[in-house]
């Protein structure tokens, strides 16, 4: 089983992604809705992909990529990036810290349905 972490301060956005997964027994979707806890969670849940708002309370999704990015025991993990942000400045930003996947709110579910699966075949 492959885990997925969602880490959204929406509980509609974290509601959305684990209702597409939930008759999925090959993916598991985890969620966390505190950007505080975040980096604990990665680092005791190892998921095999996180997605990752950027528009979050307290800390935002630059700041915990920062802080992904340069912990060597979860830097790897691949990202994908949901935000509502469609400037070029944080696509290009969010590129910098190497996301794997870039999307715009709103998306088509279909497409990080099919991210996501083909993250987990590679």
């Amino acid at each position: 089983m492959h885990k997925v972490l969602v880490i959204d301060d929406s509980e509609v956005s974290l509601f959305l992604i684990k209702a597409i997964f939930s008759d999925d027994n090959t993916i598991e979707i985890l969620t966390e809705k505190d950007s505080v806890n975040a980096v604990d969670t990665i680092r005791k849940e190892k998921p095999d992909i996180i997605i990752l708002d950027l528009m979050m309370p307290v800390i935002n999704g630059f700041d915990l990529l920062e802080k992904i990015k340069s912990d060597s025991a979860i830097k790897q993990i691949p990202i994908i990036v949901i935000t509502a942000s469609q400037d070029e400045d944080s696509y290009n930003r969010a590129m910098e810290y190497g996301v794997n996947e870039y999307f715009t709110k709103p998306i088509e579910m279909k497409n990080i349905v099919n991210c996501i699966k083909r993250m987990v075949a590679s």
